[in-house]
């Protein structure tokens, strides 16, 4: 029931991807299942999930909407902020003896919020240092925060990261389904291998390959979209058809 609840709710926000939310639905529950089972040794985040594909296809708005479902905070973080080598300092907090020193904008919110959903946006332009700290945190489930000089904990969040690694960037649209996106699967899996270690790959539960979207898909994220628009207009006392 829960479990339904919840994949309809996504699937009416997020259009031509229905693989995609089954396997977000089903391994969100079997981790916190596991999690349970496993309380006692088990302090690795919630889940930990990466989305790959095409820009534009959904990747965000389903993480988003996953968040609204399951009643928790959500948090995207672009790693393109987190590119260079100065990075930790924004992301896990810098020590007290500097004149700026601040607490990390990961760290700091996830200690306000620690069941929450956090977005890790194109993970492929985060920096090395960047993906060291990414390790601890899915091997041990905490990290320490420079500023306050403790470890916060993550083992109640539940972690999505994002790439566009290996996807077309030519269009999201596509005509021949099921060859194009097995063919989008082998190019992401090799992609993710280029820059990411087998380590930090393995202590990922789900990576999930978004489809190309349709004319069709599009159609419907249009009518949406328009239809909100639609509502908003109507509490001003104005009329929009289309």
């Amino acid at each position: 029931p829960i479990i339904k609840k919840i994949q309809n709710h996504l699937r009416e926000k997020v259009y031509g991807q229905d693989e995609a939310i089954s396997t977000v639905v089903s391994g969100y529950f079997n981790s916190v299942m596991t999690y349970n089972k496993n309380n006692t040794g088990n302090q690795r985040p919630k889940a930990v999930f990466l989305f790959a594909g095409a820009p534009g296809v959904g990747k965000t708005y389903l993480a988003n909407a996953a968040a609204e479902a399951i009643g928790v905070p959500f948090h995207q973080f672009d790693m393109s902020s987190f590119s260079d080598k100065e990075a930790p300092l924004e992301f896990a907090g810098s020590d007290r003896v500097f004149k700026s020193s601040h607490e990390g904008l990961v760290t700091g919110f996830v200690r306000q919020n620690p069941r929450c959903v956090l977005l890790f946006d194109e993970i492929e332009k985060a920096h090395i240092n960047i993906i060291h700290l990414f390790l601890q945190i899915l091997d041990a489930g905490c990290l320490k925060d420079s500023f306050i000089g403790t470890n916060v904990s993550f083992k109640d969040a539940i972690i999505i990261m994002t790439t566009n690694a290996g996807s077309e960037k030519s269009s999201s649209i596509s005509g021949f389904a099921e060859k194009r996106e097995a063919q989008a699967k082998e190019k992401t899996e090799k992609a993710l291998f280029s820059f990411l270690r087998p380590e930090f790959i393995n202590r990922i539960d789900e990576i999930i390959t978004f489809n190309h979207l349709t004319k069709a898909d599009f159609e419907k994220i249009a009518k949406l979209m328009l239809s909100q628009l639609s509502e908003s207009l109507s509490e001003k006392g104005i009329k929009l058809s289309y």
